[in-house]
């Protein structure tokens, strides 16, 4: 059940999925901005860029079902689906931040070498 919220003032859960949804969008853009940008990558690191790419449109799709269970919850999953919301969260965030720095250059031009190759 829901807690009583004064007027105007949104439930948390409403609250949280709201944020989410929000950020959710952000996110997305910035996914789809890496997509252009791994285009101009060329070789080796093209390749690898664009298997990154891949795991995280998995995982954006994989927080797009998390959070339409979280609308369409009724309220009593409602602890256990924003862990996993949060946990998806996380990893599509990571991950697209992974992905960003391996496009930055380094201070000497060079390319970042990837969190497994440090």
């Amino acid at each position: 059940m829901d807690p009583v919220t004064p007027k105007g003032e949104q439930p948390e859960k409403e609250k949280f999925r709201s944020g989410m949804e929000d950020e959710f969008r952000k996110w997305g853009a910035r996914l789809d901005e890496l997509l252009g940008k791994v285009d101009q990558a060329t070789g080796d690191a093209k390749a690898d860029l664009q298997k990154q790419v891949a795991h995280l449109k998995e995982k954006q799709s994989q927080l797009r079902e998390k959070l339409g269970a979280l609308k369409n919850d009724s309220g009593e999953a409602w602890d256990g689906l924003k862990v996993g919301v949060e946990a998806a969260w996380h990893d599509l965030k990571s991950g697209l931040n992974l992905a960003w720095d391996r496009l930055r250059p380094k201070n000497d031009g060079t390319k970042e070498k990837s969190s497994k190759d440090k």
